[in-house]
This record gives C-alpha cells, structure tokens and sequence, in this order.
C-alpha cells in the first residue's frame, strides 16, 4: 500500500526516441549529399573549365562575299582555345548583326568537335546613289545602308543639279526600286536613274532608250510604252515620258523633235 503513494519516474517511451534518432540521421544524410553534389559540382566545373575536349578548335565564316573574315571574327570575339561552353553566343550575334552589310547573322555552337559556325546573309546591293561627290549603296527595301565600296559596277541613282532631303531621297528610291523591278520584269534592264530637280525621274535603258516619270510607273502606263516602243522602234537617246496618264510623249535630246502617243 505505501509504494503505490511513492513517486514514478518518467521515461521517455521507446517511440519517441527513435523519431529523433531518424530525423537526425535523415539531416545527417541529406547534409553529406549535399556536401557531395557540391564536391562533384566543383570538380565538373573544374574539368570543363581545364579539359581541352571544350576548347573551341574550329571556327568557320559562311556568306561573306563584301565583308572580310577578319572583320567578322573580330566582331565575333572568339578565338581558337577558348571554351565552348563560356562563349557567349547571343552578345557575339548581336556584335555582328550591327555591321552595315550583314542583314542576318546565324552562330552555331558544335562541341564534337568544339567548333563555331557563323552563317553570313549579307545585304543585297540593288543600287548605288551619289548625296553630292559621295556613293551609298541602296538595298532591296530603298534603303541607303553602307559607303559604296571601291570599284562598284552596278545601277547608279544620281541627282542632276540638286541635293534632295534626306526625306525626298527616300521617297525617290523608294519608287526608283520599284520601277527597277517593274522595267527588269519586262526584260529592260537598267544602267542607271537620273533625277531631276523638279521630282522627274529618268531611267536609262541598256538597251540605249530612256522611260521618265514624274509619278510612279504603273504595269498599264509601261504596258503602254512597250507597245510603242515596238511599234515607232525608237533611236537610241529617245526619252518616253510617263509623266500623263494616258499619252507617252517622245522626246530625242540628240535628234531634236518630240512626238506624242496616246492609249
């Protein structure tokens, strides 16, 4: 009877005490994985960092026809022993994508073997176009996009006696390519544009005649000229205005005399 008055002593049950043992070896474990992947982590960094299997051992240029390779690979910033996997690509294409000739710019990464392939599409020169004594070249869209390289060959726009505007040239190169793609369409090739002050713009033939607009040439208004043309068969130096709706007025600055022509 008195030992059921003594006071108990409290054990902690069995239960318990192998929660907190697996919680702490749960921890334990989870740390040295950690510790692990870290260790694993900064060995591969390492070995790539150092391995020679990523030093870039090939570099090739595609495309350039009006640019220098070395201009590209300077741009590109990039040299043989580098490593592959720290080049950075998207800062390297937008380097070479700023450059006047390059209307787009594709880089491939190859890492067997580590290699880098730069894909060129260069702007096309559709014209050359002289603002006082200088030459500008002038791309498909009308556009003025880089210095006329030295012993260009090709279609020449020039102004006779005037300087346009920044914002008249446009507008006439504009409507001097479509006119070019128009003429070339119906095999009359161009040898080079002429504009006059007033707006009037004369395109010279190779074939030795010369078609002139004040407004855009339309497929009707040239449809109308070729019938003419192959009908009068024109000298070389006649001028077949245009300018109207419906007439084509002839004109020879050589040979004096002009003649019209109507629909």
């Amino acid at each position: 009877m008195v030992e059921d008055y003594k006071k108990k002593i409290r054990i902690k049950s069995v239960k318990k005490r192998i929660s907190n043992i697996n919680s702490v070896l749960r921890i334990s474990i989870w740390t040295s994985l950690g510790i692990s992947s870290a260790m694993v982590l900064f060995c591969a960094v390492a070995y790539i960092s150092s391995s020679h299997l990523f030093h870039v051992k090939n570099i090739s240029i595609k495309g350039c026809s009006h640019m220098q390779e070395d201009e590209i690979l300077s741009l590109l910033d990039i040299e043989k022993g580098d490593n592959i996997l720290s080049c950075d690509i998207d800062i390297a294409r937008q380097r070479i994508q700023e450059h006047p000739w390059v209307k787009d710019v594709e880089i491939v990464r190859r890492f067997i073997p580590a290699s880098i392939i730069v894909n060129i599409k260069e702007q096309v020169s559709v014209a050359a176009v002289y603002l006082g004594v200088k030459g500008y070249v002038v791309n498909e869209e009308g556009r003025i996009f880089a210095s006329m390289p030295q012993g260009f060959k090709g279609l020449t726009i020039r102004a006779m006696g005037f300087i346009p505007t920044s914002t008249d040239m446009n507008a006439f190169l504009k409507k001097g390519i479509e006119a070019i793609h128009l003429l070339q369409s119906k095999g009359l090739p161009v040898d080079r544009i002429d504009i006059e002050a007033g707006g009037r713009m004369i395109f010279r033939l190779k074939m030795g005649v010369s078609v002139a607009s004040l407004e855009t040439i339309t497929p009707a208004k040239l449809d109308m000229a070729l019938c003419i043309m192959r009908e009068l068969k024109p000298m070389e130096g006649t001028v077949l205005d245009l300018s109207c709706e419906d007439k084509v007025v002839l004109s020879n600055p050589i040979k004096g005399g002009v003649e019209t022509r109507g629909s």
